[in-house]
């Protein structure tokens, strides 16, 4: 081959490599601005296995603040996210073309851990007070997060919660086809709804104790509300410890329990 024909080969071969690169780029910009659209999770931590419509999409090795699934297909999907131990946090989304849909899960354990605290124990007394005088909190005396974001309160045996925050930080869920609100009703139960409070300093997972349990469930409503047993027995009655437990009376019976 003459050294003419090399070099035409050679820019033969160059074109199509850019020929090649120019139609990648371009396939990348229709589907990423197309007919798909992103998720990102947040809160997810060790040993965590997310879900994409029943198929393993990933596996998180340690602790993520954010974990982003793009150039998913418009239209309606599931994410199930499960970790040892824990119970599964479902959820059914829409997928809007260009758009991005944030998802906050959370994990409660599936077996209770905790210990009781006897009659023996320094702080029984005073622990048993406080637990006798529980009261949920209401609309004169709102519980507020600890980042000032989110006010919940308890009327009628329904929970409400109100965005405080920057009304361009507002969450998604508290939007729907008539519009955004800054009041949401996050449950609503026939009787005794007992106490509420925030899960794990959370903004958006509240604690609530009514019937025979207590619950941590999620200020989203929007498709289906994930709703998850910390304890059932009883009439139980709660409050915070810290963000890793709470104290339970049950009956006659104190404990903490871990969260």
């Amino acid at each position: 081959m003459s050294t003419k024909d090399k070099k035409m080969v050679y820019i033969y071969f160059g074109l199509a490599i850019l020929v090649i690169l120019v139609i990648g780029l371009f396939r990348d910009s229709i589907f990423s601005s197309g007919d798909t659209g992103t998720i990102v999770i947040s809160h997810l931590d060790e040993s965590s296995i997310i879900f994409l419509d029943n198929q393993e999409n990933g596996r998180i090795n340690k602790p993520r603040d954010n974990v982003s699934i793009k150039r998913i297909d418009s239209g309606f999907h599931s994410i199930l996210i499960s970790r040892d131990g824990y119970w599964p946090w479902l959820k059914e989304i829409e997928i809007n073309s260009g758009e991005t849909t944030k998802l906050f899960p959370f994990f409660v354990p599936q077996n209770t851990n905790g210990f009781l605290i006897e009659k023996e124990d320094v702080e029984y007394d005073e622990l048993i007070n406080q637990l006798n005088l529980v009261v949920a909190p209401s609309f004169e005396n709102k519980k507020i997060s600890d980042d000032e974001k989110v006010a919940i309160w308890v009327d009628s045996n329904t929970l409400f919660n109100e965005w405080l925050g920057d009304e361009e930080e507002r969450p998604e869920y508290y939007c729907n086809e008539f519009g955004c609100h800054n009041v949401l009703v996050s449950l609503g139960v026939g009787a005794g709804l007992r106490n509420a409070d925030f899960y794990k300093n959370r903004n958006d997972i509240f604690i609530v104790s009514f019937s025979n349990g207590i619950f941590a469930i999620e200020a989203d409503v929007q498709n289906n509300q994930n709703f998850q047993p910390i304890f059932e027995g009883g009439s139980p009655e709660f409050v915070l410890n810290d963000e890793n437990s709470i104290y339970i009376l049950n009956g006659d019976t104190l404990m903490q329990v871990a969260i």
